[in-house]
């Protein structure tokens, strides 16, 4: 629905019965009604008042919702503008460019789902106490507002909020249950000098204070977390202080004359910050819980004469102090101990660098230039860096004894050795010592300590290569600098067994054999025990006299260390039966050919022979068999043969059949 009228007043009194419109409602132009729409509860869609020049006052009294957006806009004449009873808004609520307006009145609107707009509206007194969300930015810009103070419920803007823009602005005040806010931003409002009312908010992500007069700053002093600030050109300010915040990402301080105090006192940690041209600052003392930062600038900051704390910061990216024309003195950075870069350019009258007089490592650059009374530079970070990477240092237009590399060089004290160890961790800085080895743990290395022998081997721990293992000789199989005694880590040999432990280590044997238990084992042992002229390690019986070797079974054992076998266990060693394999106590070898009889395989058969004697019984006779092994094979009727022998027992000779295979005929 529009109601429009360019040239001569539309009277609309005759809608004062409407209660619903389904869609939107647009009034343009020269509109005459006393009622106006008094009874309508609902605007489905848009409502729009725009470039309206009559009536004076817009009051929808019984309106309590409206679909999509509500913009009141451009009505010259318009002093009252007012919504009673309205609780929701299901767009962006746009009021701008009402310059008659007096009174705004919002007192029962809950939320805005959409953006919020005030911008340009003369003086008006304001009412949105009720309201508690707006669904995206905030702007509260370019009014003749005093004050903005009429948002005691609002706690949440998913936004960015915006105020300014107003030379009358003198007051920023009641936000007092704001939590969510995305960025603050106040801006060129030259007599802005109380921003308060924050107190619950302790999130956000951006704070920018620009072109403001801002003589304190309580508002946000519970902020714990913060991604940005900037403070710049606040001419009232004295004192800035965010003492609740504890992490930062970046903040740049720039330009504010009359600051003089800076306090982030449990900030611990942050990412850039810079302090620049703001004129009234004399000493900075502060960021005394800060862990670790990136770049530090202090720069052109003309009445600045020092600065010092810092003192939990241990890392950081980049320290710069630049043109900063009285300052004198830099201390604090007490436990600072790396940095990436640090320049100390155009500080006319500094004269001494004693916060840096202790190991910090300076990986990258190092400038320090045209500070045309800096003297003294000789201090350990400058001394350390140039030692080590004087390639990477730029030193020049400063005073005598700190112009040069070799100036400073030739008054640094103690330079460090050459092991890549930092000074403040080498327990042995003068002296080369990349092991660190400190073997009586007194802290200080051995390698310049007095002669100390913690093992008592004869030897210092300084050139022990086990000092704490009782090891005279040294032995160090693998050459790897730490000797067999207390090497728990390598296997020379790859015999399975530690060096450390290993009887011979530079042989492998598995077996660790020390047969004169020596504690050197058998395979590297070079005495002679037995005195046999054979080396122990070369000898195949060590503890006993065989100078023949003899190893008659080859199982790398003299014979002569070894009870000697007897395989067939009747008594006489291998070594010696004529028979191995058959038992034959006797021995006996009727032919003597040196084979005993009980294993002879040389068979003699003789009928009526002398040699061998024997008969073939044709009537009466015997047969004759010399071999008491011998005897007589018969086979039987199922085709086993049985030796039939005869055989003492107790000396009674007996009778024995046994079953034997039959020859082979």
């Amino acid at each position: 629905m529009t109601v429009k009228a360019s040239q001569t007043d539309c009277n609309i009194d005759g809608l004062d019965s409407l209660k619903y419109i389904g869609g939107s409602l647009e009034l343009r132009g020269k509109i005459k009604s006393n009622s106006m729409f008094e009874n309508l509860t609902t605007v489905v869609d848009e409502l729009k008042i725009v470039l309206v020049t009559t009536p004076d006052s817009f009051e929808f009294l019984s309106l309590t919702s409206v679909g999509s957006d509500l913009e009141v806009v451009a009505n010259s004449t318009t002093g009252v503008i007012s919504f009673p009873v309205l609780e929701t808004i299901g767009g962006h609520l746009r009021l701008q460019y009402n310059g008659s307006a007096t009174d705004v009145n919002f007192p029962q609107l809950v939320s805005n789902n959409g953006y919020f707009s005030f911008l340009g509206n003369g003086n008006p007194s304001s009412n949105f106490d009720m309201l508690e969300l707006i669904n995206g930015y905030f702007v509260w810009f370019s009014n003749q507002n005093a004050e903005v103070n009429s948002f005691s419920s609002l706690a949440t803007v998913n936004g960015t909020m915006r105020l300014g823009n107003s030379p009358s602005l003198i007051k920023i005040d009641g936000f007092n249950n704001l939590t969510t806010v995305s960025t603050i931003e106040v801006s060129n409002s030259a007599n802005l000098d109380t921003l308060a009312g924050f107190q619950s908010l302790n999130t956000t992500s951006d704070l920018k204070l620009t072109d403001l007069k801002l003589t304190e700053f309580t508002a946000l002093s519970n902020l714990t977390t913060l991604t940005f600030i900037n403070i710049n050109n606040c001419s009232g300010l004295d004192t800035f202080r965010l003492d609740a915040l504890q992490t930062m990402n970046s903040a740049d301080i720039e330009s504010n004359s009359s600051l003089k105090n800076i306090s982030f006192e449990n900030l611990l940690n942050m990412g850039d910050f810079t302090i620049e041209q703001n004129h009234a600052l004399e000493q900075f003392n502060g960021l005394n819980s800060l862990n670790n930062a990136g770049e530090i600038t202090f720069n052109n900051n003309q009445t600045l004469t020092s600065i010092s704390g810092f003192q939990q910061l241990s890392d950081m990216s980049t320290l710069l102090l630049t043109n900063n024309t009285i300052l004198t003195t830099v201390t604090g950075f007490g436990q600072l101990d790396y940095m990436s870069n640090l320049k100390i350019t155009g500080n006319s009258f500094l004269a001494v660098l004693s916060g840096f007089d202790h190991p910090i490592d300076i990986s990258n650059q190092l400038q320090i230039m045209d500070n045309s009374f800096l003297n003294s530079c000789n201090v350990q970070a400058v001394c350390d860096h140039l030692s080590q990477s004087s390639y990477n240092a730029t030193i020049e237009n400063n005073a005598p004894d700190c112009n040069t590399v070799n100036e400073i060089l030739a008054l640094c004290p103690n330079p460090p050795d050459t092991d890549n160890i930092p000074d403040f961790e080498d327990n042995c800085d003068e002296v080369p010592n990349p092991d660190q080895a400190d073997s009586d743990n007194n802290g200080v290395g051995d390698a310049c300590e007095p002669f100390v022998d913690s093992d008592g081997d004869g030897i210092s721990n300084s050139n022990d290569n086990c000092p704490n293992d009782f090891n005279p000789n040294q032995e160090d199989s693998n050459d790897n600098g730490i000797g067999d005694a207390c090497d728990t880590d390598s296997d020379t040999d790859n015999d399975g067994v530690p060096d450390n432990t290993d009887n011979c280590p530079a042989i492998a044997n598995p077996d660790q054999s020390d047969v004169n238990n020596n504690g050197v084992g058998d395979v590297c042992d070079t005495g002679d025990t037995d005195g046999d002229g054979i080396p122990d390690n070369e000898d195949n019986c060590p503890n006993t006299y065989n100078p023949d070797q003899s190893d008659m079974d080859s199982d790398g054992i003299g014979d002569a260390c070894v009870p000697p076998l007897d395989e067939d266990s009747d008594g006489v060693p291998d070594a010696s039966d004529n028979c191995v394999g058959y038992y034959n106590l006797n021995q006996t070898d009727i032919n003597n050919n040196g084979i005993g009889d009980a294993c002879e395989t040389t068979y003699k058969v003789g009928i009526g022979t002398d040699d061998p004697k024997s008969e073939l019984h044709l009537s009466n006779g015997n047969v004759f068999i010399d071999n008491p092994a011998k005897g007589v094979i018969f086979k039987d009727q199922d085709g086993q043969c049985y030796l039939m022998k005869v055989k003492k027992v107790n000396g009674i000779p007996r009778s024995t059949i046994a079953a034997v295979p039959c020859p082979d005929i």
